[in-house]
């Protein structure tokens, strides 16, 4: 095949689509999360890379209308050390960069992520260690430099479903200069907090308490904790963008939002299940927005549900709604078989069933879409084992053909914004209530 004549993607001037900028034709990403479902689970991505079968699945891909794929680079395997990259790592990736260009499939480069092990320097804080921080810099600023020109890279996604986690080492020592910054005294904390200060906590030796993860509706202690977690995700991600941006790279960048990012419903139930990775904290920081979503309340078997699963999905992509666009970047269901008896059968018609639903209630508040994942995985624990939109022997499946045949409508139909969409935006008691007591699932189903 030929070597597609790509220029890089941005954000149109309507901040509501994609364009390719050396030709201006619009782009509507359409794919799938993509990696080799012969390496088991988790995939071994890099570990047991092998270029022809890629190649043949990146074609197989772009039979079915795919112009876009995410990949997930391993932070053990291009990455071993902080200060270190593995040059063989590297050179699989640019041969994953030739079968881009050869099928006409653009990628979304995800990472560094865990597949293939945690490296020491990402222990004990991944969001705020400071091996995490100088190994990040090293990472994006290499990553960066290398592939700053290349066209068939969409956009870097720092990293798949961040959450900023509720307890550890760094994490308290953040606590007390956060408070520092924000109060000034120990008198002003208490005031703040209803006089919820014992006498052994102080600013000063650094021995204020992070709250208990349970709900607590409305506990201030609880909601500067939350307020603090965000700023812990916002630095995080400022530095990765400005290590990128050094580089002289003018991709695009984005994150790969967990749907526990929107604090309406927290499945856990408590406050340590929200993300904090809040949209319009980042919005400055970031070119577009990627939201993930699965079923909430169960799998879709019945009208009610599909209800419930479809008005979560769409308040939480309202809550997205950064004035860019917003790109569904994973979504999916399983047919054909049983994963666990909470869940059930679901058929390959109820899997169709479900994601066309999804397809079609997004369609104008969405700029693309991804589904997980390209092909049923034998080995999966969770959806991946039947959510493909082929078997494990790349037959297709009736989502596949269905995929097809949404594709070519894309190109004759690209979607168009509702002129009615309007962001979600609570009130700071509302979103005060919501992320301390870990949401509230009768905003969306009471079953």
């Amino acid at each position: 095949m030929m070597q597609q004549e790509w220029g890089l993607c941005q954000v149109n001037s309507q901040k509501n689509g994609f364009v390719d900028e050396r030709n201006g034709q619009a782009f509507t990403p359409f794919g799938v999360n993509y990696y080799d479902h012969e390496t088991g689970w988790a995939p071994q991505i890099w570990a047991q890379f092998h270029e022809e079968r890629v190649r043949e699945q990146f074609q197989l891909m772009r039979s079915y209308g795919v112009n876009i794929a995410r990949v997930f680079l391993a932070s053990t395997n291009f990455q071993p050390e902080k200060d270190r990259m593995n040059p063989d790592a590297l050179e699989k990736f640019d041969r994953y960069l030739s079968i881009a260009r050869e099928t006409g499939i653009r990628l979304i480069p995800t990472g560094p992520d865990h597949w293939e092990g945690v490296p020491d320097y990402d222990q004990p804080d991944m969001f705020c260690g400071p091996e995490v921080f100088q190994a990040l810099d090293y990472f994006w600023s290499q990553m960066a430099a290398r592939y700053r020109d290349e066209p068939a890279i969409f956009a870097w996604d720092l990293r798949n479903e961040p959450m900023v986690k509720w307890d550890g080492p760094f994490m308290r020592q953040g606590w007390q200069t956060y408070l520092k910054e924000r109060y000034g005294s120990d008198q002003a904390v208490s005031d703040a907090w209803d006089g919820a200060f014992s006498s052994e906590e102080s600013l000063e030796k650094g021995t204020v308490n992070i709250p208990e993860d349970r709900p607590s509706p409305n506990d201030p202690r609880v909601y500067d904790y939350q307020l603090y977690r965000e700023q812990v995700a916002r630095k995080w991600t400022e530095r990765q963008v400005r290590a990128i941006r050094q580089a002289g790279d003018r991709h695009m960048v984005t994150i790969g939002y967990i749907q526990w990012s929107f604090p309406g419903y927290l499945g856990s139930g408590s406050p340590s299940g929200y993300g904090a990775f809040r949209p319009s904290v980042l919005a400055d920081l970031l070119d577009f927005d990627c939201a993930h979503f699965y079923p909430m309340f169960g799998g879709p078997a019945n009208e009610a549900l599909t209800q419930a699963n479809l008005h979560y999905l769409l308040d939480w992509l309202r809550f997205c709604d950064t004035s860019r666009p917003i790109l569904l970047e994973e979504y999916g269901w399983y047919g054909g078989g049983v994963l666990n008896e909470d869940l059930g059968y679901y058929s390959l018609e109820q899997q169709v069933d479900w994601n066309r639903r999804l397809l079609e209630a997004t369609k104008g508040v969405a700029s693309g879409w991804l589904c997980w994942p390209f092909a049923d995985t034998r080995t999966s624990t969770d959806m991946s084992r039947l959510g493909g939109m082929v078997d494990a022997q790349l037959q297709p499946k009736p989502w596949g053909l269905f995929f097809r045949q949404y594709a070519e409508q894309l190109k004759k139909e690209p979607p168009v914004y509702s002129a009615d969409r309007k962001p979600l935006k609570w009130t700071e008691e509302e979103f005060r209530y919501l992320v301390t007591s870990g949401g509230d699932q009768s905003l969306y189903w009471k079953g």
